[in-house]
């Protein structure tokens, strides 16, 4: 994390206006970010979610890493749905993630869904696992059970990774690689002791293919 985040003000820290057209401001941005405990961002469209699209781990969550960064502290975070104007929803980016997750990422009727679309809706599915592990190692705002449910749903469920293996190997195969980082991480520690077993299988699997 502490290298995202870094990596995080290196890139955001240039200043414009005034006279200062693309100058680099980086110990003021720090100064800015070690005061601020609190991250908040505001989502105008259900159309699509966070675990949807990279830019808002790097924005959200590359935020709240620079700023536990920099002031030695997690801020707090909210990711609010303003989808209706009318009836703004207030609520905890750990909130959000849980949300997405039950409702929509493991939920067999999506996943039913998007196993139509053939290859791009594996696709759709690492992406929603890759944004998972992004956040997860930029925050603390995602919870060990919310991998393992991802993983009971596209790597255990046999119709679905059958699915995965037949239209985007390398999807699943790239699936195997971020489910093990996350636990030699420490973000992850399953339930099973077979889940270990498994995820070791797929890459000798993957070694005999070659």
């Amino acid at each position: 994390r502490k290298d995202l985040a870094n990596r995080y003000i290196s890139a955001s820290n240039t200043t414009y206006g005034l006279g200062h057209e693309g100058k680099s401001a980086e110990e003021h941005f720090k100064a800015l970010l070690k005061s601020t405990n609190l991250v908040v961002h505001n989502q105008d469209t259900r159309e699509f979610d966070l675990l949807d699209s990279e830019d808002f781990y790097q924005f959200e969550g590359g935020l709240a890493a620079a700023i536990e960064e920099t002031s030695g502290q997690a801020p707090e975070i909210f990711h609010n749905d303003h989808s209706n104007p009318e009836n703004p929803k207030i609520q905890t980016l750990r909130a959000e993630i849980a949300k997405i997750v039950r409702g929509r990422a493991a939920n067999p009727k999506w996943i039913q869904a998007i196993m139509r679309h053939g290859n791009k809706g594996a696709s759709e599915m690492l992406t929603t696992v890759s944004n998972l592990t992004a956040f997860a190692r930029l925050t603390n705002a995602v919870e060990p059970h919310h991998f393992e449910a991802l993983f009971e749903a596209y790597m255990v469920d046999k119709t679905v990774h059958d699915f995965l293996k037949a239209n985007n190997k390398p999807a699943l195969e790239e699936m195997t690689k971020l489910f093990k980082a996350v636990i030699e991480n420490g973000l992850w520690q399953p339930k099973r002791n077979s889940t270990y077993h498994y995820l070791a299988s797929m890459d000798e699997q993957d070694a005999q293919a070659l």
